[in-house]
């Protein structure tokens, strides 16, 4: 059996007493935290724009007597492709989500949204939930690896290109209450291969304006989620759309010698969810060492600053250099915005972000006109396994501080670490009551709790409309 069937044997074949305690861990964490960034991100200008949007051409019509699914805080129920469709947008919608930094790619948003519209649309319960996340993001993460880093370096969005084919895994699995064996499989392979010509997505949002990157995960998990349907419904795409001719993997790789040994290479000794990193800023996860070194370094006085020096990787340096962001999205992946802000104490504040283009933000923009890029070795080297920088601010009268920042997921993302952020960022969305429920249905997962419950308890409570 080829690497890529062996990978579908694979993901059709998981259960959810397979997965050590620590991955259910893992993939309950990262469930919790996808709900509490479309919390934070479906009030946003663009989240609304697309509901806006889906109500003018009717899409947002309940699904009558079929089974619905949920938009996050948002009560009504809605066609169950929508719905991945909406929660995917808005939990992208702060780039805050979980992001897979070997990759450089954002499973949660793209994956979770298509299996809990699933779940709802079968009832599965919550092991059956996790077991479907864990195989999607294995696909997904094992596809991108694949491929490589230079399909992303060369302008495409890995969540969008790939994130279909996670979120068909998904999906799928739960549409076919888990087909075991070779009749399993092959549903797998035959909604990937449809998904494989669903992707999209490209960086020219980088520059601005650019809120259309909130819409690649969204798109991407509606996508996956067509596939499950249609491949179920009687109509698969290629069996080998991932590694065989004009597959997906050659055709975007860059390499000469694409890695196809990625796609079955150890499965099961480790599982990708336990490779997340969770997101403390919201920012591109590039930038993440370069502004933890600048937090490192705040408060600072913008005014008496002379310069800020900040040594990045090449990758970071190409794609995350941009002094002057016309809108949000290009200041969430401009470095020396981000390391402003840091500096200035806003790192944690997701919300700073919203002050681009309105002229509240005027002492940031002065301070990253001050900030220059270089190649750091160090940071090259760990990239992008660890994103790693130096910052080193020179203030107007010759004093110097620096600091040296890197992170990574090594420690995987943890239940306390989710739970910690749901709460910072959610607070003043949900009461404290509703959190605390949200939390406990999240947490009941593992137990065999009900997957719908995770949706139903956002519907109510919020202060958003």
């Amino acid at each position: 059996m080829d690497s890529e069937h062996q990978l579908y044997a694979y993901a059709a074949g998981l259960r959810f007493t397979d997965l050590p305690a620590g991955t259910v861990e893992s993939a309950a964490a990262l469930i919790l935290d996808h709900l509490g960034c479309a919390l934070l991100g479906m009030p946003l200008p663009w989240t609304r724009a697309l509901l806006t949007a889906l109500a003018d051409g009717g899409e947002l019509t309940p699904p009558g007597d079929r089974p619905g699914g949920h938009a996050v805080g948002r009560p009504g129920a809605l066609p169950p492709g929508i719905a991945a469709l909406v929660n995917g947008t808005a939990a992208h919608g702060f780039d805050l989500d979980d992001t897979h930094l070997p990759t450089m790619s954002h499973p949660g948003a793209v994956v979770i949204p298509a299996a809990l519209a699933a779940a709802e649309a079968t009832g599965a319960d919550g092991r059956d939930l996790i077991t479907a996340v864990v195989a999607g993001y294995e696909v997904m993460g094992r596809i991108t690896r694949a491929t490589g880093l230079g399909f992303g370096e060369k302008g495409f969005h890995a969540t969008g290109q790939v994130g279909p084919m996670g979120a068909a895994v998904a999906a799928a699995r739960l549409l076919t209450n888990g087909t075991p064996g070779a009749a399993g499989s092959a549903s797998l392979a035959g909604a990937v291969g449809l998904a494989a010509s669903f992707g999209g997505g490209i960086k020219a949002f980088s520059v601005g304006s650019g809120n259309v990157k909130r819409l690649h995960a969204g798109r991407a998990a509606q996508a996956g989620y067509f596939a499950a349907t249609v491949q179920r419904a009687g109509l698969a795409g290629p069996p080998a759309a991932v590694a065989g001719k004009f597959g997906f993997v050659p055709t975007f790789s860059t390499d000469p010698e694409p890695a196809y040994h990625a796609l079955a290479d150890g499965l099961g000794d480790r599982h990708l969810v336990d490779e997340i990193y969770l997101k403390p800023y919201a920012a591109c996860a590039a930038v993440h060492g370069a502004v933890e070194a600048a937090a490192a370094l705040a408060p600072v006085d913008g005014d008496r600053v002379d310069r800020v020096l900040v040594g990045t990787s090449r990758r970071a340096l190409a794609q995350n250099s941009n002094p002057d962001p016309s809108d949000v999205i290009a200041a969430q992946y401009s470095t020396e915005y981000s390391v402003a802000l840091a500096l200035l104490g806003g790192a944690t504040d997701p919300r700073r972000y919203l002050d681009v283009g309105t002229g509240a933000d005027a002492a940031v923009r002065r301070l990253a006109a001050k900030v220059t890029l270089r190649v750091d070795d160090q940071a090259e080297q760990s990239y992008p396994d660890a994103n790693g920088a130096h910052v080193e601010v020179t203030d107007a009268d010759g004093g110097r501080r620096a600091a040296r920042a890197a992170v990574s997921a090594a420690t995987g993302p943890g239940w306390a670490s989710a739970e910690q952020k749901f709460t910072a960022i959610t607070t003043g969305l949900l009461t404290p009551a509703r959190q605390s429920r949200l939390v406990g249905a999240v947490a009941a997962l593992a137990d065999g709790g009900r997957a719908a419950d995770c949706l139903t308890t956002t519907t109510e409570g919020t202060s958003h409309d």
